[in-house]
């Protein structure tokens, strides 16, 4: 059962068809697209449903016009392809395909009565809403608190962007504002996602994908659950909202002390409490990545891939040692990634884990952004995460998001099934994931107090 404070998802099937269509000249295959037709074969509606969105929002700071802010957006599609490029389902499943560009939905919100939310606050629920374009590849809502505070929300379908390129395209609509201000227009950008696509393809070969699935068969063998699987589980999903306060820069010294990173440590503190709650001495993690080679950083496009590290945390280990099994673990996974389509034909074990009745695993994704940037109209991101959109792939048990929103700490989300788990069970999640990222985080300060 979910508790009280748990916001209840329904997971509607898809009002949003993606046209049948024969190959279309200047259709495109990607990872992503393989991936979207397997989840939409393997779960109907997923895909496509109102909810299938990302969604980023920002404080805006000055003046604003609307008017240049709406004429901006629109060049955002010009500029980047993918933003008019629709999801059409042919013969060999989904494609990407070119469309004309057109004008993005755009809505503008006198938000006078709304308290301006600050970068550690909430979103008005109105601006959300008023949000909502069933079908749109890209749209924004900009609400006005005053003449000069304003906050800007962008939304787009997951077939699209990914969270990295939400934040490249905030970016870049300020650059476009400031031009429209000043009469000229943006240039097409450099990096296009057809190009990406293309390119991962050819990184991938039959020898790469077998050894990857070889790996992937070792790491479920026998591998423990976090709850037993029940088909009375449903199509329902449970959401909570917590806070992780620590020192972002206590994180970053632990890791730098380690040899390895933040998300290491992150990652350590939820596969020891996954461990401790479910009573398990190993713990097998989907992890969520960006699915980006390194001439892809500045691309926007539906980015997105998945691994998996089993952590062994058997024998008690001190926080430095399963800190030190976890970098293994990751590593490992690393070193096995190709793109999960490739991995799913003909692997109903490696199937299950992404399966809405499939096997339950504790999932766990570190929203992650570009480094920050001079921008002429400044913005300051206020944290939504994937609170008010859909999971890319379907849940099988639960997923936790962490997305970094102040100096102090992280703002937290678990999604999950309440036919799998109670609210207690995430209770003891979130307390047990908060204590041992506190005790890892300390590693560092504490080694350099001892000298």
């Amino acid at each position: 059962m979910s508790g009280a404070d748990d916001r209840i998802i329904d997971e509607p099937a898809s009002r949003h068809h993606y046209r049948r269509v024969s190959k279309l000249a200047g259709s495109y295959r990607s990872p992503t697209a393989e991936l979207l037709t397997w989840i939409e074969t393997e779960n109907p509606g997923h895909v496509g449903a109102p909810g299938f969105v990302a969604v980023a929002a920002y404080q805006v700071i000055g003046a604003v016009e609307a008017p240049a802010m709406q004429a901006a957006l629109d060049d955002l599609v010009v500029q980047h392809r993918i933003l008019s490029t629709e999801l059409i389902h042919s013969h060999d499943g989904y494609r990407h395909q070119p469309t004309a560009a057109g004008p993005a939905p755009f809505r503008f919100v006198d938000a006078e009565a709304m308290r301006a939310p600050t970068p550690s606050g909430e979103v008005p629920q109105a601006l959300l809403d008023a949000m909502h374009q069933p079908g749109a590849l890209i749209g924004a809502v900009l609400g006005r608190h005053a003449r000069d505070r304003h906050t800007l929300v962008l939304i787009a379908s997951h077939a699209t962007v990914d969270y990295w390129s939400l934040e490249l395209l905030a970016r870049d609509l300020t650059r476009a504002y400031d031009r429209r201000v000043h009469g000229t227009r943006p240039d097409p950008a450099a990096h296009q996602f057809e190009r990406s696509a293309q390119a991962a393809y050819g990184r991938l070969d039959a020898g790469r994908v077998q050894r990857a699935q070889a790996y992937w068969r070792r790491l479920l063998a026998d591998a423990p659950v976090v709850a037993a699987p029940s088909p009375a589980a449903g199509s329902f999903s449970a959401e909570r909202r917590f806070d992780l306060r620590l020192d972002r820069a206590d994180v970053a010294l632990a890791a730098s002390g380690a040899g390895t990173t933040p998300f290491v440590v992150l990652l350590t503190g939820y596969a020891c409490a996954l461990a401790d709650v479910a009573g398990t001495g190993e713990v097998v993690v989907p992890l969520f990545t960006s699915g980006r080679a390194r001439t892809d950083w500045e691309t926007v496009g539906p980015f997105m891939n998945v691994v998996a590290a089993r952590v062994d945390l058997r024998g008690d280990p001190s926080p430095k040692e399963a800190l030190g099994r976890t970098h293994r673990a990751f590593v490992a996974a690393l070193a096995h990634e190709v793109p999960l389509a490739a991995l799913l034909s003909g692997q109903p074990h490696i199937a299950a884990l992404f399966s809405a009745s499939g096997t339950p695993v504790g999932g766990f994704e570190l929203i992650q952004f570009p480094p920050p940037e001079p921008l002429p109209l400044p913005l300051a991101r206020i944290p939504v995460g994937p609170r008010h959109g859909a999971t890319v792939l379907p849940l099988s048990g639960l997923l936790c998001w962490l997305e970094a929103d102040r100096p102090n700490g992280f703002a937290g989300t678990i999604r999950y099934r309440p036919g799998l788990f109670d609210s207690a069970w995430i209770d003891r999640l979130i307390t047990h994931l908060t204590e041992h990222v506190h005790v890892l985080a300390g590693l560092r300060r504490d080694s350099a107090a001892a000298r």
